[in-house]
């Protein structure tokens, strides 16, 4: 009995480090083999497939799509508390990385703190996250990830992922799916 205990302890104390959460977890590798796949994943049960302007993503039945020209919004249900921005843009070299980094520069959110801006792989092709926390005018606590991504080719899309902080995990495979399932369309 002492034996686990004292093993109990021990992975607790490995498994909690400082106590500090990392700002980003690495991707698990069923989520990097996706993210380097070039074809879209199956839409998943419980998810259905929503049209956008020039593309097709999978999000969980319930969820409403606006669009305004170039840009679709899509809005949880109201206990999701996330809204997608998709709009389109131009292929850049970088993957986008040095678009995003100049709207980081622009500023114009209450205490912005960077979690990441890099490069990253999607779908083979070479892309952009930028992920952040800020705070509402109101001051909710808030947490987003745009991933630029040039996929077909001639477009590119910014996806924007911009929710409560607060429900940043409860979320996570609701973003994992959208990217995973989201295609341009022919």
């Amino acid at each position: 009995m002492a034996v686990a205990v004292v093993a109990g302890a021990v992975v607790l104390i490995l498994t909690s480090g400082s106590g500090e959460t990392p700002p980003a977890a690495a991707p698990s590798p069923a989520s990097a083999a996706a993210e380097q796949a070039s074809e879209p994943s199956p839409v998943p049960s419980g998810f259905e497939e929503l049209t956008g302007p020039g593309f097709t993503a999978a999000l969980p039945k319930g969820w409403k799509l606006a669009v305004a020209g170039d840009v679709a919004t899509f809005n949880g249900p109201k206990d999701s508390n996330m809204r997608i921005v998709v709009e389109k843009a131009a292929p850049q070299d970088d993957g986008g990385l040095a678009e995003l980094g100049e709207q980081e520069a622009q500023g114009g959110r209450e205490n912005y703190i960077q979690v990441r801006l890099q490069a990253v792989k999607y779908r083979g092709t070479q892309a952009a996250d930028w992920e952040y926390t800020y705070t509402t005018p109101n001051g909710i606590p808030m947490h987003a990830l745009t991933r630029y991504a040039a996929l077909g080719g001639t477009s590119a899309y910014k996806i924007v992922f911009d929710l409560p902080d607060l429900h940043w995990d409860d979320q996570a495979e609701t973003r994992k799916v959208f990217l995973d399932t989201f295609q341009p369309n022919a």
